[in-house]
C-alpha cells in the first residue's frame, strides 16, 4: 500500500501536521536516545523514508555506531540514501536498509535503542514485533558483564494518541482546555485526512489514505499497558515515561528492557 503513495509522503505528512512532524522525531530522539549506552546501535522500524534516521544522525552524529531501518515498502525506502546522504558523519558507515517485517526478521546483533515512529499502529502483529524487538535488544540478562552492556536497551514510540467520536465521550466532569483541540483532532482526521491525501497522490489513493484513519481507529487507548503486560521469551518492556505534545493528541513512549 505505501508504495503506492510514496512519492508524496513528505510532502503529505507536513501538510497534515502543519509542519509538527519534525519537532515530533526530534522529540522522539531526544527521549529515547539520551538516555543509555553512550554508544548506540540504533533500530528504526517503520522507517519509512528514513526521515528518524536523519534526524538521529543529525542530532548524535558522533554516537550512533551503525543503524538499521526495516520497512516492508521498497517504495519509502528508495528515498533514504539521497536523504542520508548529508546527514552522515564523514566516514560512517550508511545504515542497513531492509525490506522486511519487523516480525520474523532476524538480525545478526542485538540494539541499544530502537525506534517506531508513526508506524507501530501498521503492524499486524504488534506483539510478536514487539517481542521480536526484544530478543535482539540488549540487556543486562544477555551481556557478559556489566562492564560491556552497562544500560538495558530502549525502546521509543511515536504515536497519534486519537479517540474517534470523541463528541460523544464529552461529559462536565472531563471538560478541559484540550477538549477544543480533540474535537478538532477528531474531525480532521475521521474526515479530512483521506480527502487531503488523495487530492495531493491522486483521486485513486483514497482508499490508503482512510486505511491510515481506520488504524488510527482501532489503536488502543492504553497501549503502554498493553506493552507492559507483553510476556516475551527474552524477556519484556517497562514503561518509563510518556511525553505529550498537542494537549495530549501526539505521543511519545519511551520503555526500557526488563
Amino acid at each position: 500500500m505505501f508504495d503506492t503513495i510514496s512519492d508524496y509522503y513528505d510532502t503529505v505528512n507536513t501538510y497534515f501536521t502543519f509542519n509538527l512532524d519534525k519537532s515530533w522525531r526530534s522529540l522522539l530522539i531526544e527521549k529515547t536516545l539520551t538516555p543509555g549506552n553512550p554508544s548506540i546501535t540504533l533500530l528504526d522500524v517503520a522507517t519509512g523514508t528514513c526521515e528518524v534516521l536523519k534526524t538521529a544522525y543529525e542530532t548524535f552524529p558522533d554516537r550512533i555506531l551503525n543503524s538499521t531501518g526495516i520497512d516492508p515498502s521498497a517504495g519509502m525506502l528508495s528515498f533514504c540514501p539521497s536523504k542520508l546522504k548529508l546527514a552522515l558523519p564523514p566516514s560512517t558507515p550508511p545504515p542497513l536498509l531492509l525490506t522486511s517485517s519487523i516480525t520474523t526478521q532476524t538480525f545478526p546483533h542485538l540494539f541499544t535503542h530502537t525506534t517506531i515512529s508513526f508506524g507501530i499502529r501498521n503492524i499486524p502483529s504488534r506483539s510478536s514485533a514487539l517481542c521480536n524487538i526484544r530478543s535482539h535488544s540488549s540487556s543486562p540478562l544477555s551481556c557478559p558483564s556489566s562492564h560491556t552492556c552497562p544500560h538495558p536497551s530502549r525502546l521509543g514510540i511515536l504515536e497519534v494518541s486519537y479517540t474517534p467520536h470523541y463528541l460523544s465521550d464529552i461529559t462536565l466532569s472531563n471538560l478541559s482546555l484540550s477538549t477544543p483541540l480533540k474535537i478538532l483532532t477528531s474531525y480532521f482526521v475521521h474526515y479530512l485526512v483521506p480527502s487531503i491525501g488523495y487530492l495531493i497522490n491522486g483521486f485513486d489513493k483514497y482508499d490508503e489514505y482512510r486505511h491510515l484513519v481506520d488504524s488510527l481507529e482501532a489503536f488502543p487507548a492504553d497501549f503502554e499497558r498493553e506493552v507492559e503486560g507483553l510476556k516475551c521469551e527474552d524477556g519484556g518492556w517497562k514503561l518509563e515515561e510518556v511525553e505529550e505534545r498537542n494537549f495530549g493528541t501526539i505521543k511519545v513512549y519511551t520503555f526500557t528492557a526488563v
